[in-house]
Parts: C-alpha cells; structure tokens; sequence
C-alpha cells in the first residue's frame, strides 16, 4: 500500500516502465483514431473547472485538452529522447505562431536557408532543414534562447544573461534599448506593473515587481516581423531598484523626445508577470494580446512623472549616459 501523491505515482511508473510498450501505445495514440471505449473520467470540481475554461479560451473539446496534457506527460517522462525532437519543431511552430507568421511568410523569411513551402508542409523533412545553425540564426532574430529553441532548456528567455539585464549595467542597457539594425522599423519601450500594484504603493511587499520589454518591427529577408525583447523584472521593495527604474524611465522619455523610440506603459496580471520572471511563456504571447498595448493612460498620472518630466530623475551618470546616445557627445 502507497500514498496516492503525484510524487509517489510518477516514481513508481518510472520504476516500473516498459519503453516498447510504451511507444506502441503511444504510436496509436497518435494515429488520429478514436477509441471505442469510452472512459469516464471524474473529476474534482477545481479541476473540471479549470480544464472547462482552459479548452473554452483555447477553442478546443474539453477531452481533447485532457489528451493532449496526458500525452505530454507520458512522453516527456517515459520517452525523452523521441521526445526532444518533438519539442524541436513544437517550439518553432510555437515561436512562428505567436509572432503572427503565416507558412507563406515563413517559407519567404527561411529561404536563405532552403526551407521552402514544400518542406514546412512535412513535419519530418523541417525537422531535418532545422540544424544547429538555423535555429542559432532564428533565436537571435527572436530574441530568445537557442537552447530552448533546440529542446535543451525549459524557459523561452535566459534573464540571466546580460542583454536581458538592465540593473547591474546601466550604460548596457541604455545602449540596448536604443540599438537599432538596418532593417528595424519601429521601436516601443513597454514599462510595465501588476494590475494589483502602483509605483505610488507605500505598502511595498516582495511580491511588487516592476519591469520592461522592447517591441521592435522590422524587416528580415523581405518579411516585416515584430520581435520582443525581454528584460529582467525588478522588486519594487528594493530602494536601487526603484531609483534606477525611474532613471530608465527618465532616460527614455528623452529618447523619445528625441525620435529614438516610442514609450508605453501597461499593467499586467499577477500571473503574466509570474510568467515572464520564471519563463514559462513565451514574451511575444503576452505582449502581443490586445489587453497589453498601452499607452501613457494605462498607469496613474503621478506613476508617470519620470516620463513627463525626466530632468528631475537623471543622475549624473544617466545624464551622461543620454549625452552619449541621443547627442553623441560625452559631456
């Protein structure tokens, strides 16, 4: 006898597994037939109620949903290796999907690379075309990690590495907010808060993040792409922190002023936020939602002062770090 917790079932189905039977069944459950034995299923009312709204909100059959979790759960715990191709060209889809990208524009943005129509219709033949190189290439236009890209790593965005910080390297950040290729055509800076917060908060608790992206359209291979740029969040409890966010703030209203960059401000929900810290999603299938294009109203009038009257929160640092990037001078 055992205590039927997660923990103890996936141990003991580990412990237990058969790996041919395993991928037959699964092989089946892949073939697009339905069973003839229906199996009833009860659930406990949290839980019905959760996979109800989730299959709702993505526009799928409540036991279709079940399916496709379960069956993500058998393969990534009992046949990781086959497992790790599929999340290869699950991830690309995934990554051309929630940038807008139809396979026509696809084929056009990959076409230096050899991956035509003919070759995206076919799930084998692209997972052949989708070598170390084209995904490396494909990540930095996407501005996420080629390691997630090629199935090595859980989280979309490393907020780890220095082109997602902004903290520890101001002169860094302020050069990559305002960097710019050849073929970017527009660029918005999104400051962004809990809906459950304001930066006027006096009862700061560790749960009051503050952070920003960068939204930039441009041109690849003759396809016109938005891309986002992810930075780190910040505790809104840490005194730096909330000194340095209102300094960036400052700086970019003077960016902007200065024809640089666009400035927006939005409120996301407590879970985004969870999201975008811990890397779980996607940045772009948060930013792009309609709810989170923002603009100066999104956020309180006093929230806004380091953006309409940025001269009050530049340091002298700051002020030398707008010289040198909007004025080119060093003074």
């Amino acid at each position: 006898m055992f205590t039927p917790t997660f923990t103890a079932v996936m141990a003991r189905i580990y412990a237990g597994q058969e790996d041919e039977s395993v991928a037959a069944l699964l092989h089946a459950a892949g073939d697009g037939r339905k069973s003839h034995d229906p199996l009833a299923l009860r659930l406990k009312p949290g839980v019905r109620e959760f996979v109800v709204r989730q299959s709702a909100g993505l526009g799928i059959s409540a036991s279709g949903l079940i399916n496709l979790i379960l069956e993500g759960v058998i393969r990534e715990m009992l046949l990781p290796f086959e497992n790790q191709a599929s999340h290869v060209y699950e991830r690309f889809q995934l990554l051309m999907e929630a940038h807008g990208l139809g396979i026509t524009e696809v084929a056009t943005l990959l076409a230096p690379f050899n991956i035509r129509l003919g070759v995206l219709e076919d799930r084998a033949r692209t997972l052949d075309y989708l070598n170390e190189e084209t995904l490396d290439c494909i990540a930095g236009w996407f501005n996420i990690d080629a390691d997630w890209l090629k199935a090595k790593t859980a989280a979309p965005v490393n907020l780890a590495l220095s082109a997602h910080r902004w903290r520890d390297n101001l002169d860094h950040a302020a050069k990559s907010l305002l960097s710019a290729d050849s073929g970017d055509i527009k660029t918005d800076v999104y400051f962004f808060r809990s809906t459950q917060h304001s930066l006027l908060n006096n009862n700061i608790d560790n749960d009051h993040h503050v952070g920003l992206y960068v939204l930039r359209r441009k041109s690849i291979n003759g396809v016109s792409i938005n891309t986002v740029r992810l930075f780190e969040q910040a505790p809104w409890s840490n005194e730096q922190a909330r000194s340095q966010y209102r300094m960036l703030m400052g700086f970019c209203a003077l960016a902007q002023t200065a024809g640089r960059l666009h400035l927006n401000t939005v409120a996301l929900r407590p879970g985004q936020m969870m999201a975008l810290r811990s890397g779980v999603t996607l940045p772009a299938l948060i930013a792009f939602l309609p709810q989170t294009v923002g603009s100066l109203n999104s956020w309180r009038p006093e929230e806004n002062l380091p953006l309409r009257y940025p001269d009050n929160y530049m340091t002298p640092e700051w002020r030398a770090i707008a010289n040198k990037y909007l004025h080119g001078t060093n003074d």
